[in-house]
């Protein structure tokens, strides 16, 4: 049996979609999309770094210069080619694309072991967008809700990349970008972990319609669940918080790790969380290529679901249920964000690569929702308890087959963004999962009773 679908089968089915912006959005965002992927790879575009393929990295980044090239292979292999006639792409995409950069062929051993044509890939990933571009502005492309969605769903993951090119950059010791700037922090006094009470009752997780956001399989369909009452952190747990697990002595009782977790820490000889460092007595916290002074009140960041597990333990808490989160999210499913209806915006949220970091967790007061629970959008991801499944009556996607299936089961639910993910990537039902060891992403944590 062929489980491959053929041009009409995926045309049959998302011809059922609904999402549809204007041609002016697409092509707007195209650019900023764009602007922002050369942007973060300045340092390789000009070739004033030469480290990126060095193997010491193999396990936390991929070499930049194949991810983006596995960019243009996803804008190639789910939009072009399923819009446009092969013979019309010629000089534009890159020679044999799937064998060279496919995440689900390519190993991560290989990806460091092959030669890039550099030059090549970066001047395909600026014809593959001005390509589409041009074909948008001269009605090529009629943006129909077909259309819109084989443009969105390479838009999509080009900005989850981009994300990735700016945790990447991190890990390789490369400067922030020109673009994003330094917040204002007061680093006032630590704020304590409180908690805020939330009277449970029934609602409906997930979702049937994709008209207001586009929907990933994994968000779909809707089901009833039901929620029990219990309590939540108002904010983020800070660096502060989690700093008095780490001088308590957690990273050394294993009483306060699952049995995996322990193994993973004492194999990999991790002490502290990544980027940490103690100079002189105090604690400092690395910031793309510098150390800076810890701020007490910014949201611990880039923590593996272990860590995050631990502190709960150690502290007598534990990690949001997904349902939970989804419920704080949409105020028991009465509204489609945590303050209202409106759309999400920098008003509400750190959120569009406005600054380089996570803010403080007391910032951003306008995102509360109604029960007063902060910043669930936006500054840093936030780990919950379980790993990710599919919801009932599942459907694959046709188009991004390799969204989700693979790592049922595996990797860990988080939601919510980070300060480096654009507005129209994520929404209440939006779920991203990663390996319960990854801590080179964005990701925090808030605890409940």
């Amino acid at each position: 049996m062929n489980l491959e679908l053929s041009k009409d089968e995926i045309y049959k089915i998302i011809k059922r979609k609904h999402f549809k912006v204007s041609k002016e959005w697409l092509i707007t965002n195209l650019k900023k999309t764009y602007t922002r992927t050369m942007t973060f790879l300045e340092p390789l575009v000009k070739k004033k770094i030469t480290g990126y393929e060095r193997n010491d990295h193999i396990g936390s980044t991929n070499p930049l210069i194949w991810e983006l090239g596995h960019v243009v292979y996803f804008w190639e292999y789910k939009t072009l080619r399923l819009i446009f006639e092969m013979e019309l792409l010629e000089g534009i995409v890159i020679p044999d694309s799937d064998n060279k950069f496919n995440s689900h062929i390519v190993s991560k051993e290989e990806r460091f072991e092959m030669k890039y044509n550099s030059k090549r890939i970066i001047n395909s990933y600026h014809k593959t967008i001005m390509f589409i571009i041009e074909a948008i502005e001269h009605d090529t492309i009629v943006i129909d809700n077909i259309n819109t969605y084989l443009i969105m769903i390479s838009l999509l993951h080009n900005e989850m990349h981009n994300e990735s090119f700016l945790f990447s950059s991190i890990c390789l010791n490369l400067p922030k970008p020109r673009t994003l700037n330094v917040p204002i922090i007061n680093n006032s006094n630590p704020l304590p972990v409180s908690f805020i009470k939330i009277p449970g009752f029934g609602f409906t997780q997930g979702i049937d319609s994709d008209v207001f956001n586009f929907t990933f399989d994994n968000e779909m369909p809707s089901f009833s669940v039901k929620v029990m009452d219990f309590q939540v952190s108002k904010y983020p747990i800070t660096q502060y918080q989690y700093m008095k697990f780490v001088e308590a002595g957690g990273y050394k009782n294993k009483s306060y790790w699952l049995q995996q977790g322990w193994r993973w820490i004492k194999k990999n000889k991790i002490k502290h969380p990544l980027y940490w460092k103690k100079d002189d007595g105090s604690w400092k916290v690395k910031r793309f290529n510098k150390y800076l002074e810890m701020d007490y009140n910014l949201p611990v960041s880039n923590i593996s679901w272990y860590e995050a597990n631990a502190y709960c333990k150690w502290a007598g808490y534990r990690l949001p249920r997904e349902s939970e989160w989804e419920f704080l999210a949409t105020n028991g499913g009465t509204t489609l964000y945590p303050w209202g209806n409106r759309r999400i915006n920098d008003e509400y949220c750190n959120i569009n690569y406005q600054y380089d970091s996570p803010v403080e967790v007391d910032k951003y007061m306008a995102g509360d929702n109604h029960h007063g629970v902060s910043q669930l959008f936006g500054n840093v991801w936030e780990w919950c308890q379980e790993p990710i499944y599919p919801y009932d009556s599942f459907k694959i996607d046709p188009v991004y087959r390799e969204m989700s299936y693979p790592f049922f089961g595996h990797k860990r639910v988080c939601r919510g963004g980070s300060w480096a993910v654009p507005d129209f990537l994520i929404n209440s039902k939006y779920r991203n999962a990663q390996m319960p060891d990854c801590r080179i992403q964005f990701i925090g944590f808030r605890v409940c009773l």
